[in-house]
């Protein structure tokens, strides 16, 4: 399983996820941090993680761990499905931040029984957030963020999990485990401007033998991978704080302002001026979303069957 994908995920300038609803063609093998959740809204489809795929029919929930290296398929061209992309940082451990949550939550099916009730408060939450997503008032944004923490809340009381350590891997491949702890590495110390060095002395690795590694599996050498992640968090900056461009470019370890401007538009297609001013006007990657066009009445339809009137 080669050439893996980093996506960057954006989210809206105040809530910590992305939701919304999408009918899927195709996406290549990639990867996040964030976790992914999908309902099948309608049709089905396959998602594949490590060698295991699984099929989703209409009402299944998947959830897709934090790295985890996945592609989904169609299985039928009228499939319609809600996401929820959600920050890491919401399945860490209170006591122990270095701590996560792996939660196994592959295909559910409406006929489950023995776990119907939590599976039917999750879509409902997922629901929820993506029809309140769609407004824009501050009654809106708090409740996606009940929702947000109640659906956690179903995760923790009635969804097999396992905790794991920011040293192990979520899944049991070598290869995806030591690539995932040098991408942890660098996502924790992306403003150390020495992060790659530091990251072959930990690793016990030179220089070239990591570039290679980078390469057959991901496709990119390291320092492109560490752009990308220094550009995601930088877009955060620019949504959600008024700090000067030299301020973020400095604390995104560019170093300097026109690294930073150059990198910025490489990877986004815009300036991080244009970018701010613009709000969400990003350039997305098809080879990566692989997402078809869809009728939203349709989706807002489906999305309120799985409402219950009080």
């Amino acid at each position: 399983m080669n050439n893996f994908i980093f996506e960057t995920i954006e989210h809206s300038k105040k809530l910590p996820l992305k939701a919304f609803t999408t009918s899927i063609d195709y996406s290549t093998f990639h990867w996040h941090f964030e976790y992914e959740i999908i309902l099948v809204l309608r049709g089905s489809i396959t998602v594949t993680k490590a060698t295991r795929s699984i099929v989703c029919n209409q009402g299944d929930l998947m959830l897709i761990n934090s790295k985890t290296f996945h592609e989904i398929r169609n299985c039928s061209s009228d499939n319609l499905c809600a996401l929820i992309q959600i920050e890491p940082s919401f399945f860490r451990d209170f006591k122990d931040p270095s701590l996560r949550y792996s939660f196994i939550l592959e295909g559910s099916r409406c006929e489950d029984s023995e776990n119907e009730e939590a599976y039917s408060k999750i879509r409902e939450n997922i629901a929820s957030i993506i029809l309140s997503s769609n407004m824009k008032t501050n009654a809106s944004q708090f409740k996606i963020l009940s929702n947000l923490y109640a659906m956690i809340s179903t995760f923790h009381e009635s969804i097999p999990h396992d905790i794991c350590s920011d040293n192990n891997s979520l899944e049991n491949n070598a290869v995806e485990s030591r690539l995932a702890n040098m991408l942890n590495n660098l996502n924790e110390n992306y403003q150390d401007e020495n992060v790659l060095m530091k990251l072959y002395e930990k690793c016990g690795m030179s220089e070239k033998t990591i570039y290679r590694f980078f390469k057959e599996n991901l496709g990119e050498s390291p320092y492109e991978t560490l752009n990308k992640i220094r550009v995601e968090k930088a877009k955060r900056m620019l949504n959600t704080s008024k700090l000067s461009i030299v301020v973020i470019a400095e604390r995104c370890g560019f170093g300097t302002e026109n690294t930073f401007y150059r990198n910025f538009k490489k990877i986004i297609g815009v300036t991080p001026n244009s970018y701010r001013n613009n709000g969400m006007t990003v350039r997305h990657n098809p080879s990566i979303q692989g997402y078809l066009s869809f009728s939203k009445s349709n989706a807002t339809a489906l999305l309120k069957s799985y409402i219950k009137t009080k």
